[in-house]
């Protein structure tokens, strides 16, 4: 993600992706260190190699840690949300393409949903009736944790009152799962 776009490209993306890739860096630099200390028999390309690999860590974890103290609170892009972002009960704004409303309120009935990938998800109960091919009669619907097309209110607000952001989060966003044509359709009910 740092070679996208360089660390300015980060910092624009907010504290939540920040903390994210901080922490990414962090496992990075710990498991370093610990491969470091189990080797047994080094060269000086060896020593070299760790040396300089740890210098870019720790280089890269002190620029994010100093653009924490200054960046803006972001919606996270979605790959970067926690596992544990949604919690039940809460309210959430859900992106479903073939309905005529594109976004519906909805409530997270169940954060234990496990999806055939291995992936976490979450169930929600919409507070329409969208397409009846839907889960529940389309009264709910399953969304991966990683899913930007479920919205916190506050993300949801956030995106629609910064465009430009959002151009950029939605394209962070869908890679690969979701068509250009649904992607497109994301930002224009925005």
């Amino acid at each position: 993600m740092v070679s996208e776009g360089g660390m300015s490209r980060i910092a624009y993306l907010g504290t939540n992706t920040i903390r994210y890739i901080l922490n990414l860096y962090c496992m990075q630099f710990m498991s370093l260190c610990a491969e470091f200390q189990t080797k047994t028999n080094f060269t000086i390309s060896d020593t070299a190699f760790f040396l300089q690999s740890q210098t870019i860590l720790r280089s890269k974890i002190t620029q994010l840690r100093k653009m924490l103290l200054y960046e803006e609170c972001k919606p996270p892009l979605a790959r970067c949300r926690d596992y544990d972002w949604l919690i039940e009960k809460e309210m959430v704004m859900c992106f479903v393409p073939d309905n005529d409303k594109l976004f519906v309120k909805a409530c997270v009935c169940d954060t234990n949903v496990i999806l055939c990938d291995g992936g976490r998800a979450v169930s929600v109960k919409y507070s329409e009736r969208v397409n009846r091919q839907y889960f529940m009669s389309g009264l709910g619907g399953i969304y991966g944790v990683a899913d930007p097309y479920i919205l916190k209110k506050w993300e949801y607000k956030y995106l629609i009152n910064n465009l430009e952001f959002a151009h950029l989060w939605i394209e962070q966003c869908i890679q690969g799962k979701y068509s250009l044509q649904d992607a497109i359709l994301f930002l224009q009910a925005l």
